[in-house]
């Protein structure tokens, strides 16, 4: 509305529209910044005093020409003003993005620097240059006209390193980004209108001061400006409109030669090859510190992966010795209860599909009390030890022994021709067991009852409990 009221109204009313816009967006960025507490509260003060500058400015070029009705002086304090807010707002925006990043970022400064070199040799050849040629100003009033173009590339510097920053794009974001386009674009539009000698207040072209001022002020009040300022906390790789946008930007060199050779005559060479070398530099250290980066991403990358294989390792061999543990008994080493019934349930289908014969033996020590009581319970565990290593030389290869707690132990004996074969067996058992054996200096002799059971697989129904055998 106020933008539209601007152009309908006269010169004092849309003076009076103008200041009200450019001061409100400084006030409507302080308010936020009170209101919402953003992280970093530095970048939004800096950039609502550069909006103060420009409104101060146009305070003092107006009292020249509308209060005091004289010609402005070129420069004055005015421009003193001016092109402290083009100081100011870049410099806003500059903390913005580093807090973003979370410090310092290489990779963002080698960006806009990219952009502001490509750009700003566009500027020399269109506006700089012509406006300093043949000028009779003084050295003071050429360096002051040739500030503000090089204000407005120091500008599109910051606005180009917001836009390829890393971190959130809210609302807040996008106004921001926003109201910087207007403002150049509308700078860019004054410069080429005041160089042609047709800019007049109140032109078409004023629309985009005041778009930005608006922007400024909504991108300052809205609630997603305090995470604005946070820190993304991860690295972010160029995206694709990055790398294009770069790419566009290295080619505005060459488009500025063939511009002056058509326009001016060629009159700037000297000015492109220095920005076209520049330029280069700029892009291989961007791309070396891109390869640099990716180097240590893949190094990183190959450290994950390793620990990630040691850990798959180590689960690996965690979980096989928790299954060994479930399935054997700790002190012997010896099958436990369950991995023994397992192990007659299998021999039982085998014996049903081949029709074989199996048998089961239990085997009890004796006396084994006697000597747990006697000598303690360290030399009984002895005991079993031994006691489970001449079991297993007992048996044939294909036997299986198990412990099923305390002083018993059990045999499986596969593919048995007849019982003779299980009483071979048990007969080699008890003469293994029947050596002495030496706990703690003393010579102990145990003995052991067994019992077993031989039984045809196949007379099995299928699905017996081992536990009957």
């Amino acid at each position: 509305v106020a933008i539209a009221a601007y152009f309908a109204s006269s010169a004092m009313v849309q003076t009076v529209i103008y200041q009200a816009l450019g001061a409100g967006s400084a006030v409507a960025v302080f308010v936020g910044v009170v209101r919402h507490r953003p992280v970093h509260k530095a970048p939004w003060l800096v950039i609502a005093a550069g909006l103060l500058a420009l409104t101060v400015a146009d305070f003092i070029y107006n009292l020249y020409d509308l209060v005091f009705h004289i010609p402005v002086p070129f420069p004055s304090w005015a421009d003193v003003s001016y092109l402290a807010g083009y100081v100011l707002i870049p410099l806003g925006l500059t903390l913005l993005v580093r807090t973003r990043h979370g410090g310092f970022s290489r990779s963002s400064l080698l960006d806009g620097c990219i952009v502001g070199v490509g750009v700003g040799v566009l500027f020399w050849v269109f506006f700089m240059a012509p406006s300093l040629r043949g000028s009779n100003a003084s050295l003071i009033s050429q360096l002051v006209a040739v500030a503000y173009p090089i204000g407005d590339v120091i500008m599109l510097v910051a606005a180009a390193r917001l836009s390829l920053s890393a971190g959130i794009r809210s609302v807040s974001f996008m106004f921001l980004l926003a109201g910087m386009i207007a403002w150049i674009a509308a700078d860019i539009a004054y410069t080429q209108l005041a160089v042609l000698g047709t800019y007049y207040g109140g032109h078409p072209s004023d629309a985009g001061w005041l778009i930005g001022y608006t922007c400024f002020a909504i991108s300052g009040l809205h609630p997603s400006m305090s995470r604005l300022s946070a820190s993304s906390g991860e690295h972010q790789y160029p995206r694709r409109l990055t790398i294009a946008l770069l790419t566009t930007t290295t080619l505005l060199a060459p488009v500025a030669f063939a511009a002056d050779v058509v326009l001016f005559g060629g009159r700037q060479d000297y000015v492109i090859v220095t920005s076209s070398a520049l330029l280069f530099l700029l892009v291989m250290a961007r791309i070396g510190g891109l390869l640099k980066t990716l180097d240590g991403t893949v190094l990183d990358l190959r450290t994950q992966s390793r620990a990630l294989q040691t850990s798959l390792a180590e689960g690996e061999r965690l979980t096989k010795e928790l299954h060994h543990r479930a399935l054997h008994d700790p002190l012997t080493g010896l099958g436990n209860r369950s991995l023994f019934f397992d192990r007659v349930e299998q021999a039982l289908k085998r014996g049903r599909r081949r029709g074989g014969s199996i048998a089961v033996m239990l085997l009890d020590l004796d006396n084994f009390k006697i000597v747990n009581d006697s000598l303690g319970h360290l030399a009984g565990d002895a005991l079993l030890c031994e006691i489970a290593a001449r079991l297993g030389g007992s048996l044939r290869a294909p036997d299986s022994v198990a412990r099923l707690g305390g002083d018993e132990f059990t045999v499986l004996l596969e593919d048995v021709a007849d019982p003779d074969v299980v009483e071979q067996v048990a007969r080699r058992v008890l003469q293994a067991l029947t050596e002495p054996i030496e706990l703690e200096s003393t010579k102990v002799t145990v003995g052991a009852s067994i019992g077993y059971v031989f039984c045809k697989a196949a007379d099995m129904g299928v699905g017996t409990d081992p536990e009957r055998l």
